[in-house]
């Protein structure tokens, strides 16, 4: 339900509006109109109208020409800590029901009879779960999540969490995030696709919080290569990373981060020059790359002869190609063209 205060919302805010999210780049008036009115950056370019110019005033900038607008704030939804939202999805509930819906207690049978159903520990699953001490595998994906909540008390409430699924929240910064994370010191395996957050001004910071996290998921936040290697710099002890529908379509070397990844998912991206992938011999440990869905023509070895080990990705043993635009591989003074299935 729309009900966030001004007080919350501040320029650089995430938010949410039936159903469609997005980030505050404006608050104020707009003539003619009284009142306040929030310029939005939405997610999805679709849900806007212009790029934050209105009757020829320069409000904000958006990234895409159409993916701004303005709303009132009453029609924003609020955003919950950590807490909340953990006590919403895996809290005790308070109905004898343990939270079903009475009519789910029922199947329909042939010709339409209704038959009664009986929910074998439910209620031990949900004392357990409550316990939130006892939460290994915590999924919070869409849960509305804009702060880690009052200072320490996930590491006094749930501890124990080893993989925890924040994908498409309103956490506004990665700062916000290692707020949060932190007080996992066994946290395992992080989920933060579609999310838009904000980069610190010291990625190296905030590396101590991350500092136990080893997969991590950023799918669909239209990131960049650049901003990928920022990313290293923040979780320096990564093996897996999975950066599936971005907009990566370089890569650059650098030696400085992801010295410790095994795995690189760049499924559906933008790249198209097998030159970048080589770049990646920069990761000594890289050992699977999937490059699945990408717009890559052109495989090349040109460095080594034909039946000789490449000096390109040492140590990789898997690599998955698959609905690229493969339409030659090269090897020294060996080309073998294939054509299209």
């Amino acid at each position: 339900m729309p009900n966030a205060s001004m007080a919350e919302v501040r320029v650089g805010s995430r938010i949410v509006s039936e159903d469609h999210y997005g980030t505050v780049r404006f608050i104020g008036s707009v003539p003619p109109t009284a009142g306040v009115w929030l310029g939005i950056e939405w997610d999805d370019p679709a849900r806007g109208k212009h790029d934050g110019k209105h009757e020829g005033v320069r409000y904000f900038l958006t990234s895409h020409p159409t993916s701004g607008s303005f709303i009132r704030e009453k029609k924003v939804e609020d955003g919950v800590s950590f807490l909340d939202a953990l006590k919403d999805r895996y809290g005790l509930p308070e109905d004898e029901n343990m939270g079903i819906e009475k009519e789910e207690w029922f199947v329909k049978t042939y010709g339409e009879r209704q038959k009664a159903v009986e929910m074998v520990g439910a209620k031990s699953v949900a004392v357990k779960q409550s316990n939130f001490k006892n939460l290994l595998d915590v999924a919070l994906r869409e849960m509305k999540i804009s702060s880690a909540g009052t200072d320490g008390i996930i590491e006094k409430t749930s501890p124990n969490v080893t993989e925890l699924d924040l994908s498409k929240n309103l956490l506004r910064s990665w700062d916000e995030v290692a707020n949060l994370v932190k007080q996992m010191k066994s946290l395992k395996l992080l989920k933060l696709s579609e999310n838009r957050l904000e980069w610190p001004s010291d990625p190296t910071s905030l590396a101590a919080a991350f500092q136990s996290v080893e997969e991590l998921f950023i799918n669909y936040m239209d990131l960049t290569w650049k901003e990928i290697l920022i990313v290293g710099a923040i979780l320096p002890n990564l093996k897996r990373l999975h950066v599936c529908f971005n907009k990566i379509s370089s890569i650059e070397r650098d030696n400085n981060v992801f010295q410790s990844l095994e795995l690189l998912n760049l499924e559906s991206n933008e790249i198209s020059d097998w030159n970048d992938v080589k770049n990646l011999d920069s990761l000594p440990r890289l050992n699977a790359l999937i490059l699945n869905n990408n717009a890559i023509a052109r495989i090349g070895f040109d460095e080594t002869c034909f039946g000789n080990k490449t000096s390109s990705l040492k140590s990789l043993k898997s690599l998955s190609l698959m609905d690229n635009k493969i339409n030659s591989v090269s090897i020294k003074d060996c080309i073998m063209t294939s054509s299209k299935a």
